[in-house]
């Protein structure tokens, strides 16, 4: 990968070096653990034996795969390293719901008795509770609730409501730790054009009266990101619209339409996006087509590179702890019911553009599937299914990309427990000549939900 962005340096301490660098990507945020330079090793998580033959250090591996008591359409990675998850179309509440721990391999029931939050949008607050913002009352109906999960205790507890019920909406952090909520259907084709606004500070919604957002009416989730200088992106998945929004002045900027339709994205440095997979519309053949934008630019534009090797509907991209992206799974339809997955992961390197084929998963991940980067550097790949016909998934398997197949990981001796955004947060280690790179890990969601964050970091030694 190309060199990060240099916003911080490097100064020696006690036998160790301190790494500084700023927190230009995420709201306030929860450090569970850096992650990781391009060499370094881990073994599988327990319970989680290598089933790949090739070399790991080139293709990686996927452990073993393991039942899971809930399919998991929903995941979230809570800031003490767990995993909450929950299924689907449940009614007079969401009992689903379980936390995973990766190194226990153990899941402890945490019920939701109140509100069916399937087809909600999650994010991570600042204190490290979980927000859910919508959630199901049906086929394409919304419900109005907030719903807040605290990994402290394992325990629900209900928000203000939101003063417009929201299916399949976004839910997006700022800088100063509010959450805006974008889209999602009230009633079928009947969409919540007004933004709302949640303030931790005096737990309630406010709207954002000026804003109009009928250009993003998905069947799914509209794909909102946080840019650098404060402002909102806002993707339409399947139509292709693409505006910027300002949350302080509520006005709406005009970007290119997305060239690649269908497909799933990622931000994978502050303000650079990328989209790929999709198709030509409902039931055509899926493709592997790629495109990148740099919202940074003083005009944006898209550009395509090179294709991935497999088509891929639905499919999750992952931005992994080296900074690569990782595709896993994907239909080879646009057919949220499909039974053909595309098995081999694919991993994207920024600097070449290109795709690079590794490890196949074990179970096809479609619609309703999860993945999301654990802080140990590996992948989780869990869910699918739970529509029509499709082939319900009570399963998770885990990725061991090849960085973790490259010699000892770096020591961590001294971190700060959280960092403010647009702040500068140290980390000392005795190994900063071999880091390439840091990553934090604040969280992970639906395919076509919002981002599993990524942080833009990075300090480099005197002369590197």
């Amino acid at each position: 990968m190309g060199a990060p962005e240099r916003v911080g340096a490097w100064s020696p301490r006690g036998g160790a070096s301190r790494l500084r660098f700023g927190v230009v990507a995420l709201a306030a945020l929860a450090l569970v653990a850096l992650t990781c330079a391009t060499d370094r090793g881990q073994a599988a998580l327990p319970g989680l034996a290598a089933s790949v033959g090739a070399d790991a250090s080139l293709v990686g591996q996927w452990g073993a795969l393991t039942t899971w008591p809930t399919v998991a359409v929903h995941s979230s990675l809570l800031h003490n390293g767990s995993v909450v998850a929950w299924d689907a179309w449940e009614a007079g509440g969401t009992p689903s719901v379980r936390v995973w721990n990766p190194s226990t391999q153990t899941f402890t029931p945490a019920p939701n008795t109140t509100t069916q939050i399937f087809c909600s949008a999650t994010v991570q607050l600042p204190d490290g509770r979980i927000i859910v913002v919508g959630g199901h009352n049906g086929g394409e109906v919304g419900i109005n609730a907030t719903q807040l999960f605290d990994p402290a205790t394992n325990a629900w507890s209900g928000g203000p409501n939101l003063t417009t019920a929201r299916w399949y909406p976004s839910a997006t952090e700022l800088g100063d730790g509010r959450v805006v909520a974008i889209s999602g259907q009230i009633t079928p084709g009947v969409y919540a054009d007004t933004p709302e606004i949640y303030s931790p500070a005096t737990n309630s919604w406010t709207r954002l009266s000026s804003v109009n957002t009928s250009f993003v009416h998905d069947d799914g989730y509209p794909m909102t990101y946080l840019l650098p200088n404060g402002k909102l992106v806002v993707f339409d998945p399947e139509g292709g619209n693409v505006r910027t929004l300002d949350p302080s002045s509520q006005a709406v900027g005009m970007v290119p339409s997305n060239p690649v339709r269908f497909g799933s994205f990622a931000m994978y440095r502050p303000g650079k996006f990328i989209v790929s997979g999709g198709g030509e519309g409902w039931s055509a053949d899926a493709r592997g087509s790629t495109a990148v934008i740099d919202m940074n630019a003083p005009t944006p534009a898209w550009t395509a590179t090179a294709p991935m090797s497999y088509p891929r509907y639905q499919h999750n991209l992952v931005v992994l702890a080296d900074g690569e992206v990782m595709a896993v799974g994907g239909a080879q339809t646009v057919d949220q019911a499909a039974l053909n997955g595309s098995l081999p992961s694919e991993i994207w390197n920024p600097s070449t553009q290109a795709w690079a084929s590794v490890a196949a998963l074990q179970n096809a991940r479609m619609y309703h599937s999860t993945a999301l980067l654990l802080p140990d550097g590996t992948v989780l790949a869990a869910g699918g299914g739970r529509w029509s016909t499709a082939h319900d998934y009570f399963t998770g398997e885990v990725y061991s990309p090849p960085y973790l197949f490259k010699g000892p990981r770096p020591a961590i001796t001294a971190a700060p427990t959280s960092a403010g955004y647009a702040g500068t947060m140290a980390v000392e280690t005795p190994d900063a000549a071999s880091i390439a790179s840091v990553m934090t890990t604040p969280g992970g969601v639906r395919p076509t939900d919002t981002p599993a964050a990524t942080l833009a970091m990075s300090s480099w030694p005197p002369g590197g």
